[in-house]
């Protein structure tokens, strides 16, 4: 029988393997690896995150919105727990929940990219304004390119905003 420090060693030895199947896009394994840690450590809200990003890699979405409830339950302040739920969300149709959703992350991280793009993304289903939000979105985007201009997932966002704000050609033309 394990004692508790076991559990949680294994449980994290577990967690990386399915991080290592995660990133070389296995997300089934990934998902397996993480289910032992959560048998092992069912408190693991890395775990719970995780699992829910693969599960949503495989368009499994109302299987990795329970995943993105049980890890924010374990820990608020993970600002990537609130953008799986929010695209969770999102997937499932569901645009009023995931616009709150963005909402309320807003409130906790008002400057996270992200949010803001998905709050734009979530008002234009909804039919209402989202331009102010994707603009947000670029002025956020453009700040971290000013001190970051390498990074990556920033053009990438930039590019995807413009494309969402009718300036297609823009977009295309940074990716």
């Amino acid at each position: 029988m394990l004692n508790e420090e076991s559990k949680e060693k294994n449980s994290d030895y577990y967690l990386k393997l399915g991080k290592s199947e995660f990133h070389k896009k296995r997300y089934s394994i990934a998902e397996k690896f993480f289910d032992e840690a959560l048998n092992l450590n069912s408190e693991n809200a890395e775990a719970w995150k995780l699992k829910g990003e693969s599960l949503l890699e495989q368009y499994k979405f109302a299987q990795a919105l329970e995943c993105s409830e049980k890890a924010r339950e374990l820990n608020v302040n993970d600002k990537e727990i609130w953008k799986l739920k929010i695209r969770a969300l999102h997937r499932l149709n569901k645009y009023e929940a995931s616009l709150q959703c963005c909402n309320e992350g807003l409130n906790r991280f008002p400057d996270d990219i992200d949010l803001w793009f998905w709050r734009g993304l979530n008002s234009k289903e909804l039919n209402q304004e989202y331009h102010s939000f994707l603009e947000k979105t670029l002025e956020l985007c453009n700040e971290e390119l000013h001190f970051n201009p390498e990074n990556i997932d920033v053009w990438r966002t930039k590019a995807v905003t413009l494309w969402w704000m009718g300036q297609k050609s823009r977009g295309i033309r940074l990716l």
